[in-house]
């Protein structure tokens, strides 16, 4: 190995340096652009937010409405929780008919779940609404786009149409009977 002399160490301390200030210099740009895209990012971030708040407030009002619905066509029985959760059970049980399930499967479905103690309803509803979700992406339907669609249909039809079905079921035994001609 040969000794450098002192003018040759400067230059290899200079070449060093330059090095390092090149390096610092792509270390300052890659901060920069890491803060970039964290600022972009959370911006982003807060739009999602902001349109999902949006999009929760639309459909909590869409919810009221519908419940009001529920009260003026069926009256106030038909707003109780034990009946909601009954025609809650027979639109799963009419969506899994739609899709080829047989009565035996729904009947085991129905025996394991009573197998099990009962859950909490608000988590039972969280399921629902995200079994409900997982179905409609599964099936390439827009959940929220087929509840505003079916709620425009139902708004389009003469409530004295739901009267008269809701007392066919009553008749069945799995609904209480409202008057056909009005709930005043």
């Amino acid at each position: 190995m040969s000794k450098l002399n002192a003018e040759q160490m400067l230059d290899v301390l200079e070449a060093r340096c330059e090095t390092a200030e090149t390096g610092v210099s792509r270390l300052t740009l890659l901060v920069d652009e890491l803060t970039a895209q964290r600022d972009a990012f959370g911006q982003k971030a807060l739009q999602l937010q902001d349109r999902a708040a949006a999009l929760e407030s639309a459909r909590d009002a869409r919810q009221r409405a519908v419940l009001q619905w529920v009260g003026d066509t069926f009256g106030p029985l038909a707003l109780a929780p034990y009946e909601r959760a009954q025609r809650v059970l027979e639109e799963a049980v009419e969506l899994g008919q739609a899709e080829g399930l047989t009565p035996e499967r729904a009947r085991a479905v129905v025996d394991h779940v009573y197998g099990k103690p009962p859950g909490d309803p608000a988590q039972e509803a969280g399921g629902l609404g995200v079994t409900l979700l997982a179905y409609c992406e599964a099936r390439g339907l827009s959940a929220d786009g087929e509840e505003v669609r079916e709620f425009r249909r139902v708004l389009a039809i003469d409530p004295a149409h739901f009267r008269a079905r809701h007392n066919v079921k009553a008749d069945a035994g799995i609904a209480v009977r409202v008057p056909e001609g009005g709930t005043e």
